[in-house]
């Protein structure tokens, strides 16, 4: 199941194309690591959710963004009558099919629209990839004797090979951020 922003044109056979995603704004100046300036600099880039208060030395926060437009790779910033450039870094950003509105592939994969043969899952050891396969471990002795075997559920990852198929061209925006008490 997929969790995604409702909109009031919902259908349930497409995906929103507007998820949240964290961006990182890698050496930007310590005085301007606060909520208020952050917020401005997050509102170029999409439409700011939260900060990520767990780092304080480094300035993350997350964004709603449509993945149908193109991703800012930097950010002109106007700070005392000086120009700084901030580059801007996206955190684990997801495919999006414009072929059949599908979060998960892009549309050089699509097998649904015929860009691409249908998927065969592998199987390992009998499983589905991507399955729930019980681990053995053995118990531990104690008080009361040997431990008897127990499971633990251990998850077989699947590998993503796709490319994130974004524009790469460098966007240049204006935003006046008024910096005071520093």
């Amino acid at each position: 199941m997929r969790v995604f922003k409702w909109s009031p044109t919902f259908t349930p056979t497409q995906e929103s194309s507007i998820v949240p995603v964290w961006v990182s704004l890698p050496e930007l100046p310590a005085h301007l690591i606060r909520k208020d300036v952050m917020f401005v600099i997050a509102n170029i880039i999409g439409t700011p959710l939260q900060i990520d208060s767990s780092k304080l030395s480094k300035a993350r926060v997350c964004v709603e963004i449509d993945l149908l437009k193109p991703m800012l790779q930097e950010v002109d910033l106007q700070i005392c009558g000086e120009t700084i450039v901030q580059k801007v870094e996206y955190e684990q950003v997801p495919l999006y099919c414009s072929l059949c509105q599908h979060v998960g592939h892009q549309g050089s994969e699509c097998y649904s629209k015929g860009t691409a043969p249908k998927p065969t899952h592998k199987r390992v050891d009998g499983r589905k990839r991507g399955a729930v396969e019980p681990k053995q471990r053995q118990g531990k002795e104690g008080a009361q004797g040997e431990c008897s075997k127990t499971t633990q559920n251990r998850y077989v990852p699947v590998s993503v090979t796709a490319e994130n198929e974004t524009i790469q061209d460098k966007n240049y925006v204006q935003a006046d951020v008024n910096v005071t008490g520093i």
